[in-house]
C-alpha cells in the first residue's frame, strides 16, 4: 500500500488569531516528528466562511512547513437538525450561547468516508498531540470487516473505561467509541448510507458533538483500539495498560501506556483544560502537567519560528 494513499486529517474552521490555533500547530507538528512523509489533509467547511481571508497566507506557510500538507473544502450537505439543536448551548439575554461553538463543523469528519482517493486516513483532533510513531495504526487489519477503528470512551467521573474490548475486536454491548482519534477506511457506500441516516433520525442528540451520531452509525462497524492511541483523561493517562504483551489484535487495554514510565501514543485535552487556555491543569496532577509542558514547548517554538518571519 502507498504511503500518498495513506493520509493523516483533522480539521480547521477558525481564526489564526484565536487560541485555538496553537492547538492546530501543535498537532501538525507533532505528527511530523514521527512521520515525515505520509499527507496530512486538514478539511475546512465550504459551506461558511469559516477561516477568515486574511489568514491564507499564513495556512500557505503552514502547509509548506509540514508539506505534504492538503488544505481541502468539504461540505456534507446533511446536517441533523436535531443535532444541531442540541448543540445551539443555553439561551442568554434572547441568544444562545454555547462553551464549544466548534461542535457544529465535526459533521465534516463523515466527508473522509467519501475519500476513496485514500486506502486509509488517521483522523486525529486538533487538540491533540501526537507522541509516539503510530506504526500499528497503518497496519492492523479492518477492511471488509470494519469501517472504523476507535478506542472506548472512558467514564468522565471514575476515569474507567465502561467496558473492555471483546476479544473480535468489537465493542462490548452498548459502550460507546470516542470520535477524537479513528482509524478510518473510506467507503463512499457508508457515507451514502450515513448521509441517509443524518438527514432522517429523528431521534437523534449531540450534546456530546459528534460522538451520539458516529456511534449511532457506525458502533457495530468499528474496531477497538487501545487507549494508548487516545488517552484523554488525566488519572488514565499514566495507568498502565494489561495485556500490552499481546498484538494489537487483542485490545483488551486498561490504561494508556505500557508502564509508568512511558508515553501515549496520542494524548487527548478532551477532558481536561485545553493546554492554550492557562487555566490550572485539571485535577493537579503531575503526568498531565509534564504533557502541557511538552505541548508548551512545541508552541513556543512555533511561536519564535513566526516571528522571525515576520
Amino acid at each position: 500500500m502507498s504511503a500518498q494513499r495513506e493520509v493523516y486529517a483533522t480539521i480547521w474552521c477558525g481564526s489564526a488569531a484565536t487560541a485555538y490555533f496553537s492547538g492546530f500547530q501543535v498537532l501538525l507538528h507533532s505528527i511530523r516528528q514521527h512521520d515525515e512523509h505520509r499527507p496530512i489533509v486538514v478539511l475546512m467547511d465550504s459551506a461558511t466562511n469559516c477561516t477568515p481571508t486574511a489568514d491564507g497566507p499564513l495556512l500557505d506557510d503552514i502547509a509548506e512547513r509540514h508539506a505534504p500538507l492538503i488544505f481541502k473544502h468539504v461540505n456534507v450537505p446533511v446536517r441533523n437538525k436535531h443535532c444541531l439543536r442540541s448543540m445551539r448551548g443555553r439561551r442568554v439575554n434572547g441568544s444562545r450561547v454555547t462553551s464549544r461553538p466548534g461542535l457544529k463543523y465535526m459533521f465534516l469528519k463523515f466527508a473522509l468516508l467519501n475519500m476513496t482517493q485514500f486506502d486509509r486516513i488517521i483522523y486525529v483532533d486538533s487538540d491533540a498531540m501526537v507522541l509516539r510513531p503510530l506504526h500499528k495504526l497503518w497496519s492492523i487489519p479492518l477492511a471488509p470487516k470494519f469501517t472504523l477503528a476507535a478506542t472506548m470512551a472512558i467514564k468522565a467521573k471514575i476515569g474507567k473505561a465502561e467496558k473492555n474490548c471483546l476479544p473480535n475486536g468489537r465493542l462490548y454491548g452498548v459502550s460507546k467509541f470516542n470520535a477524537g482519534v479513528m482509524v478510518i477506511i473510506p467507503n463512499a457506500s457508508e457515507y451514502s448510507r450515513a448521509l441517509h441516516q443524518l438527514g432522517h433520525q429523528a431521534l437523534m442528540f449531540c450534546n456530546d458533538g459528534d460522538q451520539t451520531p458516529f456511534n449511532f452509525l457506525f458502533r457495530r462497524s468499528t474496531r477497538c483500539l487501545p487507549h494508548t492511541f487516545n488517552c484523554y483523561d488525566p488519572y488514565y493517562i499514566a495507568q498502565p495498560a494489561t495485556m500490552w504483551n499481546r498484538s494489537v489484535d487483542r485490545v483488551n487495554m486498561s490504561g494508556c501506556v505500557e508502564h509508568a514510565s512511558s508515553l501515549p501514543h496520542v494524548v487527548h485535552f478532551a477532558m481536561t483544560s485545553k493546554p492554550w487556555s492557562n487555566q490550572s491543569i485539571s485535577r493537579g496532577l503531575v503526568h498531565t502537567a509534564a504533557l502541557y509542558q511538552r505541548w508548551a514547548s512545541i508552541a513556543n517554538r512555533w511561536h519564535h519560528v513566526d516571528a522571525s518571519a515576520r
